[in-house]
């Protein structure tokens, strides 16, 4: 597997795997991974980043022959790989910038966990999803085990772990796993468009709203209405707050308005 980035329009493009392979993870090509996200999440410009994959399958995780040829070397080397993919992972997830992953194909493994990284994950229809942790008598890694029981519950990703249950994008949906289910044919122009529009909107409001979001669960609500008081009114000091405004009040013509 393979890993690049593009960075066009405040959108950067991180693109995994090569056209006609499955992607999966081994140490060089995580390696290429992180260090395509980690320039995505320094460059100023960049408002998104969106994860794509080129080939069969959006990543089904750990490499197996990557494995199968560490030989006696294997513990000592999948402690080198996870500290190389875990700092990754957490890049994903904890930048400021909303994180975009567009998948298609199989997503298993580690896969899981690049997906459930993202704040908002497009999949094509005829994607499926397995664990497939439990059939090679392994336990969760990429972060599997925080995401899953955050965003499905705990009853239900133990379910899939012991069942290694291959879910369709349907279910997957319903779980709540992810955000929209679009056409095969339509992924790619849908996942691009999508981190094109969002680009165009106030990343400080945005990095806002996702930081007030993540700490909810964790945060007693006199706390967080205090945070949400004094997050509107630095927002408002800002020129995008004016420029929305005005635009909702039709000087500037149908726009983008406030959220009250």
């Amino acid at each position: 597997m393979s890993a690049r980035v593009e960075i066009v329009d405040g959108v950067a493009t991180v693109t995994i795997g090569h056209a006609g392979g499955r992607a999966a993870l081994d140490l060089d090509s995580t390696r290429e991974l992180a260090a395509a996200v980690a320039a995505a999440e320094a460059d100023p410009a960049t408002h998104v980043i969106l994860l794509r994959a080129e080939g069969t399958a959006f990543c089904v995780g750990g490499s197996i022959d990557f494995f199968a040829d560490c030989g006696t070397m294997l513990h000592d080397r999948l402690l080198e790989f996870f500290e190389v993919l875990n700092p990754a992972i957490r890049l994903l997830h904890e930048t400021s910038k909303i994180t975009i992953a567009a998948v298609h194909g199989a997503v298993a493994g580690g896969g899981i966990g690049l997906m459930a990284a993202a704040d908002v994950v497009i999949m094509a229809r005829s994607t499926v999803v397995t664990l497939a942790y439990e059939p090679l008598a392994a336990s969760p890694d990429a972060g599997v085990s925080w995401f899953l029981p955050r965003d499905i519950g705990y009853r239900r990703a133990l379910a899939l772990y012991l069942s290694s249950e291959r879910v369709d994008a349907r279910h997957a949906m319903e779980l709540g796993l992810v955000t929209s289910v679009v056409e095969d044919d339509e992924l790619d122009q849908h996942g691009r468009a999508f981190a094109r529009r969002i680009a165009t909107g106030s990343p400080v409001a945005h990095a806002t709203a996702k930081r007030l979001l993540r700490q909810a669960t964790a945060t007693a609500l006199d706390r967080q209405l205090e945070d949400e008081r004094r997050a509107f009114a630095d927002n408002a000091r800002r020129p995008e707050f004016a420029q929305g405004v005005a635009a909702f009040l039709g000087s500037r013509g149908e726009g983008r308005h406030a959220g009250t």
